[in-house]
């Protein structure tokens, strides 16, 4: 059985909504290269682009805005079962950074 991580469908709602990777970085609490390396990923998984990137815009491609549709009612589901629980307690961030430079010795591209 395939999975979606939730947390990348997250992050890419996220770059839909502002239009920036930066932003959505800020938003789900992940740096702008942690963010490009999800997106890289989820791409890389399905075998096709989601996102049409510019210098300066971020817009869907067609199976894009299928998963971007999907992603939302997924996340609000997950939202709604969390709460249903009660909750999951209470969570706290580490945000860790390191020169991009790096990134290549840990496998992520």
């Amino acid at each position: 059985m395939q999975h979606f991580d939730l947390d990348a469908l997250a992050t890419f709602v996220e770059i839909v909504a502002t239009g920036s990777f930066t932003e959505a970085g800020q938003r789900v609490g992940k740096t702008q290269a942690a963010v490009s390396a999800s997106i890289s990923r989820l791409e890389k998984r399905l075998g096709q682009r989601l996102l049409n990137r510019t210098a300066r815009t971020v817009s869907l491609t067609p199976l894009g805005k299928v998963l971007y549709e999907r992603s939302r009612t997924l996340l609000a589901l997950e939202q709604e079962t969390i709460e249903a629980l009660g909750g999951l307690g209470t969570r706290k961030h580490v945000r860790l950074g390191m020169p991009d430079d790096y990134i290549g010795l840990f496998g992520v591209s």
